[in-house]
């Protein structure tokens, strides 16, 4: 989910440095302290992947809520068909859908345990499914906002090191989600498991 950060500049900043890792940051540099990866990755265009649809509707307004209904990996025919027609016309023409794409392959394991500022809106898009993402910019409407007051503290000078990430060719994309999907699914029969026997032991204890 995407959060619009509002108040005092030595709140937004408090907030970033206390709040749990990762997370990404949209906006100046000014609101970063302590520690954090300035992220890149590079540019492309491509018709296969599985943009969030926060990515699509940053590229295509009204676009978002058809996105939501197509499981990643997906191609651009796919979400055009997906498009009713005045839409459609929009997203063929569309350079920032093919970015946003093409992006949405993005390597995210090496900043999983980190506050990511990025001044790319595709690429901090694109981490939506894998942390929470606050911005200081009004990037698309009807955003969450978060309004923050504190009691200003000391705060660490910033400490940046820049990642440049990778963007996974489709095989290599295709077989992430798929390992994934089985590590999930596994867990879960593992949850499930595990919690029966645990509600089963506890019941003939008492």
């Amino acid at each position: 989910m995407i959060t619009k950060l509002e108040g005092p500049s030595a709140c937004i900043t408090s907030f970033l440095l206390k709040a749990r890792r990762p997370l990404a940051f949209y906006g100046p540099l000014i609101y970063v302290a302590g520690e954090a990866v300035f992220a890149t990755a590079p540019h492309g265009l491509s018709n296969f992947g599985g943009p969030p649809p926060a990515a699509v509707e940053y590229c295509l307004p009204g676009a978002g809520k058809y996105a939501k209904k197509l499981d990643p990996p997906y191609t651009l025919e796919d979400l055009l068909e997906a498009l009713p027609g005045g839409l459609r016309d929009k997203a063929r023409e569309s350079t920032c859908l093919r970015q946003a794409f093409f992006l949405s392959r993005v390597d995210a394991s090496p900043i999983k345990r980190s506050l990511v500022v990025l001044d790319d809106v595709l690429l901090f898009l694109s981490l939506e499914p894998y942390m929470p993402l606050y911005t200081t910019e009004p990037l698309m409407a009807n955003m969450r906002v978060k309004r923050l007051k504190c009691n200003p503290d000391p705060l660490p000078p910033p400490s940046i090191r820049a990642v440049d990430l990778k963007v996974l060719t489709p095989e290599e994309y295709v077989n992430k989600l798929y390992i994934e999907g089985l590590l999930g699914l596994f867990l879960t029969r593992v949850i499930r498991k595990t919690g029966i026997r645990l509600i089963w032991y506890l019941l003939k204890r008492l």
